[in-house]
C-alpha cells in the first residue's frame, strides 16, 4: 500500500473551509500535518501540528524568534515548513540544536 502525505498551510485559509477539511478527514479517518502560523483556533487532535513560521507580516524577517513564539505555543511540533520555503545556513545552525525531526522546506 502507497502511503502519502497530507499537509495544509492553515494561515489565510477561512476558519469555515479549515473546519469542514478538518471534519471530512476525520470522518475518513485520515491523518494529516496542519502547518500553523498563529494561535490555534481549530482542535488538531486527530492531527499533527507543525510550525510555519511568518516573521514577514510583523516586517521583523526574524525567523528564530518567529520560531520560537510558535514553540511557545506548540511545543510537540516536531516539524516546520518556512515561509517562502526561507533557507538559510543560520537557520540550518539553528535546527541542529532544535526539537524538529524534520523541515518541509525542499520539494
Amino acid at each position: 500500500m502507497k502511503k502519502i502525505a497530507i499537509t495544509i498551510d492553515q494561515e489565510w485559509v477561512p476558519y469555515e473551509v479549515t473546519e469542514w477539511l478538518i471534519q471530512e478527514l476525520d470522518n475518513a479517518g485520515v491523518k494529516a500535518t496542519f502547518f500553523a502560523t498563529d494561535e490555534p483556533v481549530h482542535d488538531f487532535k486527530q492531527h499533527e501540528a507543525a510550525l510555519h513560521p511568518n516573521p514577514y507580516r510583523t516586517g521583523s524577517y526574524d525567523f528564530i524568534n518567529e520560531i520560537e513564539r510558535l514553540l511557545k505555543i506548540y511545543p510537540d511540533a516536531k516539524g516546520i515548513r518556512m515561509h517562502r520555503l526561507m533557507w538559510d545556513s543560520a537557520l540550518e545552525s539553528y535546527f541542529r540544536g532544535s526539537p524538529f525531526t524534520y523541515a518541509s522546506n525542499f520539494m
